[in-house]
């Protein structure tokens, strides 16, 4: 009986005295969950690295796609231009429109380039509909910027720019053209144009002489006196389908509310066509009389002439 207890205390001994491995003891459960926690923490470090760098570089895109250099700039202008030459080009006889069939289908079509509104302007301006049909107006076609001629790019806030370029010949006049160009879905458009009247003066700047108007400035030019003098039989209008045509066409030289005067005075609607009414033209400048300029107020000058005939 003796032996027997000996055995059994001297087994349980050795049992309790023996390692699990060699030299080392069974971990706690604590130190699982601090390896556990350690590993995680270690995981979290790299994937956090790897976000920040990949918005990073998200952000460097962005940036880059933001920013518009002068031959970008350019480039804009000429897919503008293309736009809308493209369709003017493939019109078929009497300008008929070929592959739209509404002015919608112009508008969306032109939105590739330019903004809506944009868009919709130039659908309006230069295009008109006759039986269900769509044909292009017999008019000058927009102002483009001369890639021959220096511009200037001017960032104006967070994705828009301006290209500005100063012009001077008989069809615009001198004028600043500003087109402002923006980026919509990733993609540059022409958003919007200004055109800014500065005059046919020599050396404004240096002489600042308010006074030495030509007589171009302060008279209508005598080109868009081509409408009367284009006119066909019994005076009827050949370039032109309604009254807001000839308006949008006089205000190129005049206020919009005098355009509708001059319209409504001098041109009648009969049986859908336009006809020059029998009178007398409006009184213009005589250039080869005197007359005195007065400034107004900004950007404002009255033309005083007196007359005296029959």
């Amino acid at each position: 009986m003796k032996k027997i207890m000996l055995f059994v205390i001297t087994s349980f001994f050795l049992a309790a005295c023996s390692p699990t491995e060699e030299g080392s003891e069974p971990p706690t459960e604590q130190e699982n969950s601090g390896d556990n926690n350690q590993s995680n923490s270690e995981t979290q470090d790299g994937n956090t690295d790897k976000d920040n760098e990949k918005e990073n570089n998200d952000e460097n895109i962005n940036e880059q796609q933001a920013s518009l250099d002068k031959s970008e700039a350019e480039q804009v202008m000429r897919d503008y231009k293309n736009t809308f030459m493209d369709l003017v080009e493939n019109s078929g006889e009497n300008g008929k429109i070929i592959n739209y069939g509404s002015k919608g289908e112009i508008v969306a079509y032109f939105t590739s380039a330019m903004s809506k509104g944009l868009a919709s302007t130039y659908t309006d301006t230069y295009f008109r509909e006759e039986n269900g049909q769509l044909f292009l107006k017999a008019m000058d076609a927009p102002t483009w910027l001369a890639y021959d001629q220096s511009f200037t790019l001017d960032k104006i806030e967070q994705q828009k720019y301006q290209v500005i370029q100063e012009r001077n010949n008989a069809l615009t006049g001198h004028v600043n053209m500003t087109y402002e160009l923006a980026n919509k879905d990733d993609n540059w458009i022409v958003n919007n144009i200004d055109v800014e009247r500065l005059g046919d003066r020599n050396d404004k700047e240096s002489k600042n002489n308010d006074e030495n108007l030509n007589d171009q400035q302060v008279s209508l030019d005598k080109s868009k006196v081509n409408l009367v003098e284009n006119t066909g039989e019994n005076g009827k209008m050949n370039n032109y389908e309604s009254k807001d045509e000839i308006v949008a066409y006089f205000s190129s030289a005049m206020s919009k509310e005098l355009a509708t005067g001059y319209t409504d005075t001098y041109l009648r609607e009969e049986n859908g066509q336009l006809f020059l009414k029998a009178m007398d033209a409006p009184t213009w400048l005589a250039y080869d009389q005197s007359f005195t300029l007065d400034k107004i107020e900004q950007q404002k000058y009255q033309v005083i002439q007196e007359r005296n005939n029959g």
